[in-house]
């Protein structure tokens, strides 16, 4: 796998040129990282960074979606963010930032806060499990 630099990174990039194997036509295009609200940004970079989160919960779930597309199934971007997986890299965020005194304890998180950071992740996440099949199946040439 990237590093985390390199996987924000590459997140960033390929939202900005979001691909129709990753993107259905009746799909909104994710947010970019510079629009997510100051709330989302730090779900998104605690969920990128932080190295507990990633081992539990992110690399498990780009290994599925990679043999997903192995398997010529398209990972559906809005699917991925409302996923169960999504919500448990969310809350594990959530609670990391609360853990690190990032957040008070008595503010809230909205809805839509988290939904900005859920689909922002599902696009790096896709995009990250594209770049695996790609770079395995390079392996094969």
């Amino acid at each position: 796998m990237k590093t985390t630099a390199n996987k924000i990174n590459t997140g960033v990039n390929s939202l900005s040129s979001n691909t129709p194997s990753t993107m259905n036509a009746t799909e909104v295009k994710a947010p970019e990282f510079s629009e997510l609200s100051h709330t989302a940004t730090n779900i998104v970079l605690t969920a990128e960074n932080d190295g507990d989160i990633y081992r539990r919960y992110v690399a498990p779930l780009v290994l599925s979606l990679t043999n997903k597309i192995k398997r010529g199934i398209t990972p559906n971007r809005k699917r991925l963010a409302q996923s169960s997986a999504m919500r448990s890299i969310i809350a594990a965020s959530l609670a990391e930032m609360y853990c690190a005194g990032w957040m008070e304890d008595n503010t809230r998180v909205t809805a839509a806060e988290r939904k900005e950071a859920a689909n922002y992740l599902a696009s790096v996440y896709i995009s990250d499990a594209e770049d695996e099949y790609n770079n395995q199946m390079a392996a094969y040439k």
